[in-house]
């Protein structure tokens, strides 16, 4: 029976339980219609699977713990092997273990553009650049669906912070949110994507669930979109809205929904025919996965497996960022290794994508298998004995990096600076023997004010279970490294143009910046750099020639390059392909990247590398027509070592375009003023707002300490959220604390499983308004 057939059968009461959800991570089921629950669960770099509260309590285990299974590595390093086949292998691995599940969708990826290097969940996505992070995705999606499992791309859109992540308004005006924000969501939707999860953040004034403008005029009518969308966790904030605006579903189960939903239909303030719309798209996609297998967990032997998929991944990502003569490593060296990192590595980010893992693959777990002339300090301290260890080495490794509480889903980074205490150890480490090398474990970029005075670094990011023996291969020389930066490294964190707009306000964040995002900015306004976007060195070394560029733009141009390892190192490349925009009354980035692929040489090996170029990748979107155009001019056509070093260059002439100039312009250091962002924006919302009562259920409690009664009630809440935290993890527990005194109450029933419902939340807010024993009649009530 299809959908159409289904919808004539079902109530309106069942109709509108299948829009809300059935519990955390199921949708409901329909038991007399033979209606299945499926399951969902997260996934961007790992199957998180939570166990039934029934068994979590028999293993004496805390609430939200998961099922083990493979931890990968992050989006960002995924990203760094500018290799779409490593993403398709990975969603292939994920897709096996969620099939080995009972998952039908995994809640990945993620392809937000990593607007600011402080956002606390940037470790969870691709790239800077929207046609990398939108290349990448595709692939992992593929993979996922080759497994008949469902993939769900996310945040959709501009959630580009996590500072009030839940209510923040992303401020964004029209070219650029098609230019940069949502190219890669497009990329995907073009690939076939099963699901769409809409934002918790509203975007230029409305709410991600209940924007029409997204989830209706641009997915569905524009892009053709056709599969499900549903809520962020707790991200709804009006649900009649949100059906009515293109939502499908709500996640997870809200009790008080069904009632509103319910009395909204019977008042006539939304229809019959609209609820159908959802649950004819919730209906297509329980129908179309697949019946749910008997296992709750992925074998054993398939983790095995899995962990050397994971282990390919991280080799061909890790980034080799400086090499003054110094690596690889010999067996004959005397090799000192320094830091926790080394048997205690840290491999992921914290969060909702926090994996219970199988196993660790460690570097001190390995090390016996590279060489036996090696030594270890976890913690120097610096003793007679540690300065004679240190001065005897040929060589010193140190692993260092950001430690968890700096990235976490929940909270922003509060510092772009590496941390003080390791800074103060490489430089005594330094003064002692010069010959140090850094491996960097960070989710995303830091500053590095040890770059110089080091005689090499290794970029590891988040390798996730499989840490030892890539980072080693690299070190010692089995394989040369070819991962590439997804994004710049600059300086200095005022460097970056967002910076002066970056989770800095309580109400709204304008994206002043527009299109001069990562290297659009540094390259264009030639501003210096830590480490450009798409810098990666190797042991060998490549030579590029005869870059021909055939074809016509009415049908396809043709461009080709000859590459050559002049080296007698097998090793991999990146060839980077980018289209130099010509000089245009139209403020634009001065390169941007079109199109990429790595390849494999043996030594001394040429081959010819083709990429096809169509008209699309000279255009940008213009805001009067709503569409793509082309100006005319002369293009260039650009092969690049990375977003500042161009290896070889041809031009493309573009006649019979349309000529258009912008009304404003950025000034000087990539930023339109306030007066001109309001032109391009109309009628923005206000950054900053004073909250004071009225509270709403749109409030948070940490917005409730401008009363009095409202103070109380925060310090309540802090106390409860103290109590839930206690017995998590050290990365769960930063997330529940910011998360629960930062969200809009509004959605604590969604999110707390139940432990408060609607009526309850709405009458802390009437405590909070002074309203006290109007307040706890609701707080006792037993009503939904």
């Amino acid at each position: 029976m299809n959908a159409t057939e289904l919808i004539k059968q079902l109530t309106i009461e069942e109709k509108i339980k299948l829009v809300i959800g059935k519990s955390s991570w199921l949708t409901e089921d329909i038991e007399r219609l033979n209606i299945p629950s499926v399951m969902m669960t997260d996934g961007p770099h790992g199957l998180r699977k939570e166990m039934p509260a029934e068994l979590t309590k028999l293993n004496n285990l805390v609430a939200n713990a998961a099922y083990k299974a493979t931890l990968f590595p992050t989006e960002v390093l995924v990203a760094a092997s500018f290799n779409p086949d490593v993403a398709y292998k990975m969603g292939e691995a994920i897709g096996k273990e969620a099939k080995s599940s009972n998952v039908s969708l995994i809640l990945g990826p993620g392809v937000n553009i990593k607007r600011n290097p402080l956002c606390g969940r940037n470790f969870e996505y691709y790239s800077e650049d929207p046609v990398l992070a939108g290349t990448m995705a595709s692939s992992f999606i593929k993979g996922i669906r080759s497994q008949d499992v469902k993939a769900c791309v996310k945040h959709y859109a501009a959630n580009n912070q996590e500072t009030g992540r839940l209510k923040v308004d992303s401020v964004v005006d029209e070219r650029t949110l098609h230019e940069i924000y949502l190219k890669a969501f497009k990329m995907v939707v073009d690939e076939g994507v099963d699901a769409v999860m809409a934002c918790y953040n509203r975007v230029n004034g409305v709410y991600g669930c209940e924007n029409k403008e997204l989830l209706i005029d641009i997915l569905r009518e524009k892009w053709g979109f056709n599969g499900l969308v549903v809520s962020d966790w707790g991200a709804v904030n009006d649900i009649v809205k949100s059906i009515k605006n293109g939502l499908d579903l709500e996640m997870p189960h809200n009790n008080g929904s069904f009632d509103v939903l319910y009395q909204a239909y019977q008042n006539n303030e939304i229809t019959e025919e609209e609820i159908d719309r959802a649950v004819t798209n919730v209906l297509n996609f329980v129908l179309s996965s697949d019946e749910p297998l008997l296992s709750t967990s992925p074998s054993v032997e398939l983790l095995e497996e899995n962990m050397e998929v994971a282990r390919n991944i991280v080799t061909e990502s890790i980034v080799l960022l400086k090499n003054d003569n110094i690596l690889p490593l010999t067996e004959n060296d005397n090799v000192l290794f320094i830091g926790e990192f080394v048997e205690k590595p840290r491999i992921q980010g914290g969060g909702s994508s926090n994996i219970t893992i199988h196993k660790v693959d460690t570097v001190f777990d390995n090390l016996k298998d590279y060489t036996k002339n090696y030594e270890y300090i976890a913690k120097p301290s610096f003793t007679d004995d540690e300065v004679l260890q240190i001065s005897k080495a040929n060589k010193i490794v140190i692993f260092t990096g950001l430690t968890e509480d700096y990235e976490s889903e929940g909270s922003d980074r509060f510092t772009f600076d590496f941390p003080q205490d390791q800074v103060e150890l490489i430089d005594k480490i330094i003064m002692i023997n010069p010959n140090v090398v850094i491996n960097l474990t960070t989710g995303s970029p830091v500053k590095l004010p040890f770059k110089d005075r080091v005689k090499a670094i290794v970029n590891s990011y988040l390798c996730g279970c499989a840490t030892g023996k890539p980072i080693l291969d690299i070190l010692f020389g089995k394989e040369s490294p070819s991962g590439r930066l997804p994004e710049t490294f600059a300086l200095d964190i005022a460097d970056y143009p967002s910076t002066y707009n970056f989770a800095k306000n309580n109400n709204a964040s304008w994206y002043q910046e527009s299109i001069f995002v990562g290297y659009r900015y540094f390259s264009t306004y030639n501003k210096e750099v830590a480490y450009p976007f798409g810098y990666g060195l190797s042991y060998a070394k490549f030579e590029y020639s005869d870059l021909t560029v055939t074809g016509s733009l009415d049908t396809q141009i043709k461009v080709s390059v000859k590459v050559k390892n002049v080296s007698n190192i097998k090793a991999k490349e990146v060839v980077q392909l980018y289209v130099a925009n010509n000089d245009s009354m139209v403020y634009k980035a001065r390169r941007e990247l079109k199109r990429f692929v790595k390849i494999e040489l043996v030594p001394f090996e040429e081959k010819r590398v083709t990429f096809d170029l169509n008209i699309l990748d000279f255009s940008y979107y213009d805001v009067a027509s709503q569409g793509e155009i082309v100006d005319d001019g002369i293009y260039g056509v650009q092969i690049c070592q990375d977003a500042h070093t161009v290896l070889c260059r041809s031009k493309v002439t573009i006649q019979n375009g349309i000529i258009r100039a912008s009304s404003v312009y950025p000034d000087e250091k990539g930023l339109f003023s306030d007066e001109d962002f309001m032109m391009l924006v109309n009628n923005p919302s206000p950054k900053d707002v004073i909250i004071t009562k009225p509270f709403t259920l749109n409030n948070t409690f940490t917005e409730l300490r401008n009363s009095f009664l409202g103070k109380i009630v925060y310090l309540f809440a802090k106390s409860a959220a103290k109590k839930i935290a206690k017995a998590k993890d050290e990365s769960l527990r930063k997330m529940i604390m910011d998360s629960a005194l930062n969200i809009p109450i509004r959605s604590i029933p969604a999110l707390s499983n139940g432990a408060l419902n609607n009526n309850q939340v709405a009458g802390i807010v009437e405590i909070a308004n002074g309203k006290i024993f109007k307040g706890i009649k609701k707080l006792l009530s037993k009503e939904k």
